[in-house]
């Protein structure tokens, strides 16, 4: 696995910055998507 760093905007608006591990970017996406986060860079 390797860990991806990412910025989003979470469901009440501030701006998270922060790391996750996953196989591939899209994973990466697919799981902040699900946690409703608004992706603004990978």
């Amino acid at each position: 696995m390797a860990t991806f760093t990412y910025e989003a905007i979470d469901a009440v608006g501030r701006q998270v910055k922060s790391s996750i591990e996953a196989e591939t970017e899209q994973q990466v996406l697919t799981k902040l998507r699900e946690q409703r986060f608004s992706i603004l860079s990978v």
